[in-house]
């Protein structure tokens, strides 16, 4: 035991604990407050920056387009319905778990006799009871639950726009006679309002019936007496509350039907209109008196009266929306069905033709005659005949590609159709834009100068005639080569390609490396950018938000950008547009057009929409769709 001592006492002892405690101290307090202070409030503004940076960028972005109150518009439209949600949602998750507290800690021995055991653990509850625990622990499940309530619902701040900024279409349906913008703006809101609130009684039960059931069992206990206990009546109200509710989505499905699809077609249909939407009424108005009826066993509670309304719209769902309607389809409808649903075929048809904006369609005969030789006729459609299309795009991809990518780095991404007039002749013609893929660099080359500062754009296009070959097979060239050669009256001007379908990335331009256009014999030709696409980094607080972004550190320590140097993002066609008009929705092909000697990007903007009473439903595309919107952007 001596030796065991002997050897502990000789061990070497941490340096912390040779040290007097007074000199620990001085130690951990060698840097003054005012540094303290410093340090902290520069890793805040850190930390601020670091979150807010897309934010801010984004803003910045809109701005310079002139798109700056769109941004604005999103972002008090989102924040709001958020703050909304989470103010609703917390507040009413809090303030019945808080209620729950106040029953908990209620002996109601005079109201229900309970067995021994059940007497001592609530008499140990009320002693042990840590109040200020579940307060806190009420307060974290509250945010937690309205947390995901707001992530389940916040996507709805454009239906609330929509609602708030509608038109009327001035055209209704055949059912209810309610105008068309009824389906596309105010029921998806009162269908939201209903979600919303059925997922907060949905989530509100459970939970407080559990901590009841934790903390003050007797509480839920004796259900057939008149006069019930405070957690009693609390769940009663829930449930009074969620009644309420299902009975005006008994009510708005009503309208549902006419936007529901059936075996034969979208809307409502005889079985509907005879049996369903009369049972819906029924349970709705069912339904609304039960909910007033548990509500009023706050008061006086009656469980008879309230177990049979419970059995009787059990009873009415079963015959209006089972039995019923199965027996009128069987019965009625399909002896005869045509007789019987003619009517609401009828209104298919009309709506469908009226959603897909062709109501206006006229038929007439056409008389087909033989082609002679000398037929007027043919004469007559010798343009169209002559620009009938032969070549297919695919081959043709590859053949642009093998002639004219000039380098591994270029690529033609997608050919388009367009038609031009080249030397007074309509001509149908293919073309293509010679876009820059990075991708294609080989590993050595990918630098964050090559990426970013040398290799920022496409060149040029090519483009040939629908149906004309060489003698060896090989496509005829209107537009070709780099610097590009034209036919005719065709001209390019501005061949540089900075936005296009294979621009992901981001660059920065007007540094002082100058920027790669094309490959000139053993040099290369080399540009500066003109032009006033992205956001200029003419201080250093925007390129500190643009390097929190990008989480790219390097734009803070190049010394190549200057203060004019620009630095442009969102460059994919279908990216760009989408984040200035997300309201739309957009063909996924932009085309390329040559105009005034300049390449511009036109994409085609629709507007579409589920809620066509009546109409045909595209897969992909809902039962409307308008094309009142067509994009230009321009490629430099």
């Amino acid at each position: 035991m001596e030796n065991k001592n002997l050897h502990l006492a000789d061990e070497p002892r941490p340096w912390y604990q040779l040290l007097p405690a007074k000199a620990v101290l001085s130690k951990l307090n060698f840097l003054p407050k005012a540094r303290l202070y410093l340090v902290l409030g520069i890793i805040a503004i850190g930390g601020c920056l670091y979150f807010s940076a897309g934010f801010l960028t984004e803003w910045i972005w809109f701005n310079s387009l002139g798109y700056g109150d769109v941004f604005i518009t999103r972002f008090w439209a989102k924040g709001l319905v958020q703050l909304s949600i989470f103010l609703l949602a917390f507040s009413w998750y809090f303030f019945n778990l808080r209620f729950t507290l106040g029953s908990v800690r209620q002996n109601n021995h005079d109201v229900y006799s309970f067995p021994g055991p059940m007497t001592a653990y609530r008499e140990f509850i009320v002693q042990h009871l840590p109040v200020k625990v579940l307060h806190l622990l009420f307060l974290i499940l509250s945010v937690f639950f309205a947390m995901i309530t707001v992530s389940r619902f916040s996507f709805s701040w454009e239906s609330w726009l929509k609602y708030l900024y509608q038109v009327p279409f001035n055209y209704q349906d055949p059912i209810h006679g309610s105008d068309i913008s009824f389906y596309f703006f105010t029921l998806p809101i009162i269908e939201w309002v209903l979600s919303l609130g059925k997922q907060l009684i949905w989530g509100t039960v459970p939970l407080t019936a559990l901590i009841y059931f934790i903390f003050n069992p007797p509480q839920l206990l004796g259900w057939r007496k008149q006069h019930l206990s405070m957690g009693q009546k609390h769940l009663l109200f829930q449930v009074s509350i969620l009644l309420f509710g299902l009975s005006l989505s008994a009510f708005i499905q009503v309208y549902q039907l006419v936007l529901t699809p059936n075996q034969l077609f979208v809307g409502a249909s005889f079985t509907d209109i005879q049996i369903r939407m009369l049972g819906l009424k029924v349970i709705a108005l069912s339904l609304f008196f039960l909910a007033i009826l548990l509500l009023s066993g706050v008061k006086i509670w009656r469980p008879r009266m309230a177990m049979l309304g419970i059995i009787i719209n059990l009873l009415l769902v079963v015959a209006f929306l089972g039995i019923g309607p199965m027996l009128v389809q069987r019965l009625v409808v399909e002896p005869n069905q045509f007789a019987r649903e003619k009517a609401y075929i009828e209104h298919h048809l009309a709506m469908t033709r009226r959603a897909y904006g062709l109501e206006n369609i006229q038929v007439r005969e056409f008389p087909v005659t033989a082609f002679g030789e000398n037929n007027d006729l043919f004469q007559s459609y010798s343009p169209t005949l002559s620009n009938i299309r032969l070549w297919d795009w695919r081959p043709l991809q590859l053949s642009y590609n093998q002639l004219q990518g000039l380098t591994y780095y270029y690529n033609f991404a997608n050919i388009d159709i367009d038609r031009y007039q080249i030397d007074g002749d309509y001509r149908q013609v293919m073309l293509a834009a010679r876009e820059i893929d990075l991708t294609r660099f080989q590993s050595h080359a990918q630098t964050w100068t090559n990426r970013k500062l040398r290799y920022t754009h496409g060149y040029g296009l090519v483009m040939t005639p629908v149906n004309e070959v060489t003698p060896n097979g090989l496509p005829r060239f209107f537009i070709k080569d780099i610097p590009p050669e034209t036919t005719g009256n065709l001209q390019v001007d501005r061949p540089e390609i900075y936005f296009g379908e294979l621009t992901e990335d981001y660059v920065i331009v007007k540094t002082k490396i100058r920027e790669f256009d094309y490959p000139k014999g053993d040099n290369n030709a080399e540009t500066i950018y003109e032009g006033r696409g992205g956001i200029k980094l003419n201080s250093f607080f925007i390129r500190l938000l643009c390097a929190f972004r990008f989480q790219d550190y390097k734009m803070l320590i190049s010394n190549e950008l200057e203060p004019d140097s620009r630095i442009i993002f969102h460059r994919q066609i279908v990216d760009r547009v989408q984040r200035i008009a997300p309201f739309l929705r957009f063909d996924e092909d932009p085309y390329l057009v040559l105009a005034d000697g300049r390449l511009f990007w036109i994409i085609d903007g629709y507007t579409t929409s589920n809620r066509f009473p009546y109409a045909t439903i595209s897969p992909g595309w809902g039962n409307y769709i308008r094309n009142p919107v067509k994009i230009v952007v321009d490629a430099y």
